[in-house]
């Protein structure tokens, strides 16, 4: 058996309970820890398959004392970006990578290309262990490892939230589902443990169910939620007060203690209530992703880009767990002038976290996006006085 006394490698680390287990044999072993890896969705702003936010993994880092590097990448360059962390890390002396795989030989052919692709060794201290004993050998060895994610079509949603223990694992095998997850059943985020100076500060939201997967969204303390549950919000219409009605909300938000992602979609500069918005300071984060010019001044790429971008951002805050209240104003528009999509809509209804309202404001909303909201209001323009030449106020509509 190959001595690793001393050796310095990265661990391929998830949160859960194999990629801890493998990480704290690598280390009784002799080796020299210098990063955990973790893979970061770059379109969702969590880590891929356990969905872990950033600022729970900056305090894996300090309770692991041990630096944790995201690899921040879409599904197209997922293994390309994977290899260049790993020379990254090969050109500061660590020769090995540790993963936390079984018995998949598939996820055993993947490690080993990567790490070849980079000149390092891939190396699994689980391989081809009894799954039953390697839990086991998590709980006793005093890891906290909490089931997070579950496939509801295999084990039921009670397990969500439970710490696996010797009784939990009997009641996975009872109900025939494979005790250690590996065909996806469920996944785990480990909470404290030896490879840990203190217990994560962790507490978990109201779960969530998308796509027949029951998942927990882990928190810090100190982002508590304010809502149990928060629903969808559509203002629509010709009649002006679409954004004004969501300036009221978040005025309300305000008072209650919530914090509050505002973007906007189409408009730019400092507007009045923008200006009133930046007075709540940290609060509330707000983003602008237009020019200003897309309704009278087209530039069809440049405006469709924006808008994307814009997208990607609102898609990150909505599924990072920071924020109460979601606000995107004049998505609508945007997606009826074509730089959004009403499947890109909808996807952002579907994955809004249980406890989050979202708030989409503007001209055009489409009826697929409004028979899946919980709330639409529509403005219905009887008088206006636009039509006897009133341009915008100051401090009324801007």
């Amino acid at each position: 058996m190959e001595d690793y006394r001393g050796k310095h490698f990265v661990a391929s680390y998830s949160g859960g309970k194999d990629s801890v287990l493998a990480i704290h044999r690598a280390v009784l072993k002799g080796m020299v820890p210098d990063a955990f890896i973790i893979t970061y969705n770059t379109d969702l702003g969590r880590s891929w398959f356990h969905g872990i936010p950033q600022d729970v993994l900056k305090e894996v880092e300090q309770a692991a004392g041990v630096p944790v590097r995201l690899i921040r990448t879409g599904g197209a360059d997922y293994a390309a970006n994977f290899e260049q962390m790993l020379r990254e890390y090969k050109a500061l002396g660590a020769d090995v990578c540790v993963f936390g795989d079984i018995d998949i030989e598939g996820h055993l052919e993947w490690g080993r290309a990567r790490c070849a692709a980079a000149g390092m060794e891939a190396y699994y201290p689980l391989w081809h262990e009894k799954r039953t004993d390697l839990v086991k050998e998590c709980i006793e060895s005093g890891f906290t490892a909490r089931i997070t994610v579950v496939d509801i079509k295999r084990l039921g949603p009670d397990f969500l939230g439970r710490q696996l223990t010797h009784e939990v694992m009997r009641e996975i095998e009872a109900v025939g589902a494979d005790v250690c997850g590996e065909n996806g059943e469920y996944h785990t985020f480990v909470t404290a443990g030896p490879i840990f100076s203190k217990p994560l500060p962790v507490e978990f939201a109201p779960p969530v169910v998308p796509d027949g997967y029951a998942v927990l969204p882990v928190l810090l303390k100190s982002r508590k939620p304010v809502l149990t549950n928060g629903y969808v919000q559509v203002y629509t219409g010709d009649g002006k007060g679409k954004t004004t009605a969501s300036m009221g909300l978040i005025l309300r938000a305000m008072g209650a203690g919530m914090n509050v992602y505002f973007g906007q979609f189409m408009k730019t500069g400092e507007t009045s209530e923008i200006r009133a918005m930046r007075t709540f300071g940290d609060a509330i984060t707000i983003e602008q992703y237009g020019d200003g010019n897309e309704l009278y001044h087209p530039d069809p790429e440049a405006d469709e880009a924006a808008a994307h971008a814009g997208f990607i951002k609102a898609r990150q805050a909505l599924n990072s767990g920071r924020y109460d209240m979601v606000v995107l104003d004049e998505i609508h528009v945007a997606a009826f002038k074509g730089y959004l999509t009403e499947e890109e809509i909808l996807q952002l209804l579907e994955e809004k976290p249980y406890f989050t309202e979202l708030i989409l404001t503007g001209r055009y909303a489409a009826k697929s996006v409004m028979e899946k909201a919980d709330l639409v209001t529509g403005m219905t323009e009887i008088r206006h006085y636009y039509k006897n030449g009133v341009g915008a106020r100051r401090g009324i509509e801007m």
